[in-house]
C-alpha cells in the first residue's frame, strides 16, 4: 500500500514595519502573505485605529489556503505631542529693542528658532534667547518644538516703533539775579541725542556757546554780568530718530 502526504510550506505572514506616530493619529494593520489575518491586543485588520500612548507589540495570525499558520510582531509607538511655547519679556518699544525670549514648550527635544530679522536657530534645550531689533517694523518670532516624530509651533509679535521727532522748548526770558528761581537760561528737549546753542548780543558777538543738552548760561560774560536786555540765538539739534533741525529766537535777560 501506498500514502500519499503533502507537505505545504508556512505562509510568510508580513504585518507591516514598525512605526511612530504622534498621540491622536490613527493607525491601520494589514497582514499580507495569507488568506485571513488575526491580530491581538484588539487589532482588526485593515480597521483603522487611534492606539494609546507608550508602545504596543500586535501580533498577527495569517491562515493560508491550506490551513497552515505563521505569525508576524508590529510595534507601535506612540510619542506625546509636542506644546510650542515662546514668550517674551518685552513686545514694544524703540531701537535697539532688545528681547529676550523665553521657551515654555513641552515634550520636545529639539527647538527652531525664527526671529524674523535673519537671524534662525536650533537647538536642543529651553536656554533663553536674547535678541536685538534695530530697525522699526512688526517682527512675528516662530518657535518649533520638535521630537524628531511630531511638532507644534507657537509665535510670539514684536513691534520696534520709530523715534518721535525732537522736540525743543525755549524759554523768552530769565532771571540771573541769585533768587535761586529762573537763575539760568537752559533748553529742555524731548527726543534729542546732541544740542549746540550760540547766544549773541546785538551787535552779533558770541557770548556763549551750549553743547550739551545740560548746558546752561548764566547770565554772565567771561565771569562778568550781563546788562539787561534782548539776547539773539541759533540752535541746532540731532534727534534720536537721527533728523536735524536748525532754528533761533530771542531771550530776555532780567535781573
Amino acid at each position: 500500500d501506498q500514502a500519499l502526504i503533502t507537505v505545504n510550506p508556512l505562509p510568510t505572514v508580513f504585518g507591516g514595519e514598525d512605526v511612530t506616530v504622534c498621540e491622536g493619529t490613527s493607525v491601520t494593520l494589514a497582514g499580507v502573505g495569507a488568506f485571513s489575518y488575526l491580530w491581538t491586543n484588539g487589532g482588526v485588520d485593515n480597521q483603522p485605529f487611534t492606539p494609546s500612548l507608550g508602545s504596543m507589540v500586535y501580533t498577527v495570525t495569517g491562515t493560508d489556503a491550506n490551513g497552515c499558520v505563521n505569525t508576524d510582531d508590529v510595534t507601535v509607538t506612540v510619542v506625546s505631542v509636542p506644546t510650542a511655547l515662546a514668550d517674551a519679556d518685552v513686545i514694544y518699544g524703540y531701537p535697539v529693542l532688545n528681547v529676550v525670549f523665553t521657551n515654555n514648550s513641552t515634550s520636545a527635544t529639539i527647538y527652531g528658532w525664527n526671529f524674523d530679522n535673519g537671524q534662525v536657530g536650533t537647538v536642543t534645550t529651553t536656554a533663553s534667547q536674547n535678541v536685538s531689533y534695530q530697525t522699526p517694523g512688526t517682527y512675528i518670532i516662530e518657535l518649533v518644538a520638535g521630537n524628531g516624530i511630531c511638532s507644534d509651533m507657537d509665535t510670539v509679535q514684536v513691534v520696534v516703533i520709530p523715534f518721535p521727532d525732537p522736540i525743543i522748548y525755549i524759554p523768552n526770558v530769565f532771571t540771573p539775579n541769585e533768587d535761586g528761581a529762573n537763575d539760568e537760561f537752559f533748553v529742555t528737549t524731548e527726543w534729542v541725542d546732541e544740542l549746540s546753542v550760540i547766544i549773541f548780543n546785538r551787535w552779533g558777538n558770541i557770548i556763549h556757546e551750549i553743547d550739551s543738552l545740560t548746558g546752561v548760561w548764566d547770565g554772565k560774560i567771561n565771569g562778568n554780568e550781563a546788562s539787561d536786555g534782548v539776547y539773539f540765538y541759533t540752535y541746532t539739534l540731532v534727534g534720536t530718530n537721527g533728523s536735524e533741525l536748525n532754528g533761533h529766537g530771542n531771550i530776555t535777560l532780567v535781573r
